[in-house]
């Protein structure tokens, strides 16, 4: 009788540390990185730049023609997510990038899969574009640390940023650029 007391006692100790054990890998977490500056190809002016951010979020190909001035961002907004939808693009795609908002120089942009959320503040100026993790829902995230797949979304986000901004390059128009 002692002897199942013992095994008993043993079960109830090992089972709760067992758990925590097995159950720990499965919550991956890392410490949030400083993200590495995206350089920007000499010659584009920040409407461009801007546009160019915009298109990697939508995963689509930058326009051919470009026209220089302050109303570019938001006719390439309009033309890849139609008019005044673009902050509302969150509930129709639900595993890809959209932009939340955006102020000269600096886009808020989103991903939603399933239940996880991920938020990235994207600077930018004529010289680089400074990606951060600004915010996040069900990715486990703490002021140093978040999960796995946050980093690995934002490397991917980074790297589409960086193939649009060297097409943005190729097709900027000959000459110097207008202010």
């Amino acid at each position: 009788m002692s002897r199942t007391v013992g095994l008993l006692r043993l079960l109830f100790v090992s089972c709760p540390i067992l758990l925590v054990l097995f159950a720990s890998p499965g919550c991956r977490t890392t410490t949030i990185p400083t993200f590495d500056p995206i350089p920007v190809p000499p010659g584009l002016i920040a409407e461009q730049v801007e546009v160019a951010i915009l298109a990697a979020l939508a995963n689509t190909p930058v326009p051919k023609e470009l026209s220089d001035g302050t109303a570019i961002a938001d006719r390439a907004m309009a033309a890849f997510f139609g008019p005044g939808r673009y902050q509302t693009i969150q509930s129709s795609q639900s595993q890809e990038w959209f932009p939340e908002s955006r102020q000269p120089g600096r886009i808020i942009a989103g991903k939603s899969i399933r239940s996880h959320y991920l938020q990235v503040r994207l600077d930018f100026d004529t010289s680089n574009i400074r990606p951060s993790i600004s915010g996040s829902r069900n990715l486990k995230q703490s002021d140093k640390s978040i999960h796995t797949n946050a980093i690995e979304w934002t490397h991917q986000l980074e790297d589409r940023i960086r193939r649009t901004v060297g097409f943005m390059s190729a097709y900027r128009p000959s000459g110097p650029p207008q202010q």
